[in-house]
Order: structure tokens, then sequence, then C-alpha cells
């Protein structure tokens, strides 16, 4: 269809159901699945913005809470991956010292921590500029292809501090690594936000 509508759907109302789950191989605290409407009547004090512009508002959403949220998400991931390689590179000896001693690991913590803080002012920006009404969508695609981005490469750090061990799911690392790599296609691939953001700075 050219056109269609947007609108909240209480779950008393009949005539949907869900049919299927999505079985993700990261990210799977978050469900996606689908439903299936079949003579389901919405009654109109439920439509969501205009007639016919169900595109737009599912666009707004999108880029104004989705993208937002994956950065949440993103910064979040990140700072689990810093702390358990901290407690991790404090924890493991190697020749009679902590790996956290050796400068190659050093550095992939300051890397980390600087993704993380970089990460978190890019989406703190956004953020207030949305707080205060102001159009932010540039912002966010900013903020969630940088976050998403170092997410990915702080979750393949993270796995080689622990070396082996990273590559056992009974340290967590590994369903970081599995979750990072969610982030980037989700409210829009890395691609996506640099489309966004390439339009903006050209205009």
């Amino acid at each position: 269809p050219k056109a269609f509508c947007a609108f909240i759907l209480d779950r008393e109302i009949a005539g949907w159901k869900p049919t299927h789950k999505e079985h993700k191989f990261g990210m799977r605290g978050c469900n996606t699945g689908e439903l299936a409407f079949e003579n389901c009547r919405v009654p109109k004090e439920q439509l969501l913005g205009e007639e016919e512009k169900g595109l737009r508002v599912t666009m707004a959403a999108i880029g104004d809470v989705g993208r937002g949220g994956m950065v949440g998400v993103a910064m979040g991931l990140q700072a689990a991956c810093l702390e358990s390689s901290i407690k991790f590179a404090n924890e493991r000896i190697l020749y009679g010292k902590p790996i956290a001693a050796l400068q190659t690991i050093q550095n992939k913590l300051a890397e980390m921590k600087i993704d993380l803080e970089a990460g978190r002012l890019l989406g703190y920006r956004a953020a207030a500029m949305q707080d205060k009404g102001l159009r932010s969508s540039n912002e966010f695609a900013v903020a969630k292809y940088y976050t998403t981005e170092a997410a990915q490469k702080a979750a393949k750090m993270a796995v080689d501090i622990h070396g082996g061990y990273g590559c056992m799911e009974e340290y967590a690392v590994t369903r970081y690594l599995r979750d990072a790599f969610i982030l980037g296609p989700s409210a829009g691939t890395s691609d996506i936000m640099k489309v966004i953001i390439a339009r903006w700075v050209l205009s």
C-alpha cells in the first residue's frame, strides 16, 4: 500500500495473536517476533498521528526514540566490556604478574575508556537537544554510529583480553560480543547513519 496508519493496540482487543518468535544470536533479552491480524477492529481513538501517515510516525519512532535507545544500550555494553576486562586483567596472573601490568593490555583498556567517554558526550548532547525540543535526528545518527561501532570494538578487545577464556560461554564477554553485533543493524545500519550524516554536512 502507498499509505498506512499507525495505532496502539490494546491486548484486550480481539483479532490478533503472536505467531512467531525470532531466534537471534544476540540481544536475546529483547524479543523479536511477528503478530497476525484477522478481522481486528481498532477504535479510531487509538490512531497514532494522522491518518495514512503511519510511515512518518514509524520513522520518527526509529529516529527519535529507537536510535537514542541503541546509544544507551551501546554505552552500557561498552561499560560492561571495560568492567569485565579490568577485573580479568587484574586477576589473571602470567609469569608471576597480573596481565594488567602488560602495556598491550593497558592500551586496550585505555582505548575502551576513551571510546566510552566520547560516546557518552555524543549521546548526552543529542539527548539534551531532544529534551529542549530541538531537532536532534542528525546528532543521534552521529551518536548511534559512533557508540555501536565502539561497542563492537570494545567487545572484540574484551574477548582478546580474556584470551582463551573469552571463547567460553561461562564468561559474559562472549554474550557481549554477540550482543554488540546486533546493535549495528538495529534502528538503522552504520551505512545508513553515514548517509544521514553526509546529507547533514552537505546541506
